[in-house]
């Protein structure tokens, strides 16, 4: 699969059914000795009419679930 496919898939949270929004507002942290993915870095929601301050998530990579052809689910923990 590559990046741009990735990019244009919703990220929802299965604990709560909250929709993230598209991947490609997302930063994924990587490696740099191995390559390898270790978490998936979302902004959080802002402040009142998009106000405010907004502070990252970061998901791990063990906590994607499920890349599907529409969205990817994962398990975020508050």
């Amino acid at each position: 699969m590559r990046i741009s496919e990735i990019a244009r898939k919703e990220i929802i949270d299965m604990n709560e059914g909250i929709f993230w929004g598209p991947v490609g507002k997302a930063d994924l942290l990587i490696d740099q000795n191995t390559g390898e993915i270790n978490s998936l870095l979302l902004m959080g929601n802002k402040g009142f009419l998009g106000w405010g301050q907004s502070e990252e998530v970061a998901i791990p990579w063990s906590n994607v679930l499920k890349i599907g052809k529409d969205a990817i689910i994962v398990d975020i923990q508050y």
